[in-house]
């Protein structure tokens, strides 16, 4: 086993030891030999070399979620903390939010504060998952999520096993704690 200099193709080639190319069989590292640090400026294709195949895009980092009701009313947080990893077009966003406060909530629920608008096609698609606790009576409500196209905002809405109801936002009150866990693709 070998490393070959490609000068026509400026590439450096796994090869045999008489310089013949070793297509696929090569490591580079081990469990128990691995390499330090790999800076790119290019991208890294995994399972083949086509676009599709190109991981061009990683990014961990941190949100400010927001809460608002879509009708009427508003509410304020004493807890508003989000994190996210971006890998490609995939985004995973987690939450913690604690609300304080609740003035005349009507409508449905809204997230705010996302990171990236999703993409703008298809028009609306499943987002994850959302759980409210009322601390106050120990009640836990499971509500449906969605993301439109081309925004950063999640809607938030009840729904009784046959339709959606778009009054979710008088299920808040200031002792609610909320957590999001969240997967949208973004542009």
């Amino acid at each position: 086993m070998g490393i070959k200099v490609d000068s026509d193709n400026t590439s450096v080639e796994p090869s045999n030891a008489s310089g013949v190319d070793n297509d696929a069989t090569v490591n580079l590292g081990a469990a128990n030999v691995r390499w330090k640090d790999l800076y790119l400026s290019g991208n890294i294709y995994l399972g083949g070399s086509t676009s599709a195949n190109a991981l061009d895009d990683y990014e961990e980092g941190t949100w400010t979620p927001t809460v608002n009701p879509t009708t009427s009313g508003s509410v304020s947080l004493t807890t508003a903390l989000g994190s996210f990893i971006k890998v490609g077009n995939m985004v995973y966003l987690e939450a913690q939010i604690e609300l304080s406060s609740i003035s005349s909530p009507n409508g449905y629920i809204q997230f705010g504060g996302l990171p990236f608008s999703s993409i703008s096609s298809p028009a609306v698609r499943r987002a994850g998952s959302i759980m409210f606790f009322n601390v106050a009576s120990a009640n836990v409500a499971d509500f449906m999520i969605y993301i439109n196209s081309g925004v950063n905002v999640i809607n938030c809405v009840l729904g009784d096993g046959t339709t959606q109801q778009l009054d979710s936002a008088n299920q808040l009150t200031a002792t609610t704690s909320i957590r999001l866990a969240i997967s949208y693709r973004v542009a």
